[in-house]
């Protein structure tokens, strides 16, 4: 696994998740010790296209929210994307 910015996303079942940036987004499920990989990573889908970092992920009464800073246009914003799963697809709902 290659990437930066990692944060770690433990649902309301008990599972973990570490999301991560560098070439797009990733998410993978990490194992009980919290230091592997339990699933093999997948490009998280629904994002706008443009550079992505930091992304951060947190659940809201039923909903995944993904933050992240987003270079649009020259220019970078804060976005955020809602999904039922926490690996996505996440559909873009807003930005700074």
């Amino acid at each position: 696994m290659n990437g930066i910015d990692p944060c770690v996303l433990v649902d309301t079942d008990g599972q973990s998740y570490i999301y991560w940036a560098g070439r797009g987004m990733s998410v993978a499920k990490l194992k009980d010790n919290m230091l592997e990989l339990a699933s093999e990573p997948v490009s998280i889908k629904g994002l706008p296209d443009g550079f992505k970092e930091g992304p951060f992920v947190f659940k809201h009464q039923g909903k995944y929210y993904f933050t992240f800073p987003w270079v649009k246009e020259k220019t970078e914003t804060l976005a955020y994307a809602m999904g039922d799963s926490p690996t996505g697809p996440f559909v873009l709902r807003g930005l700074s």
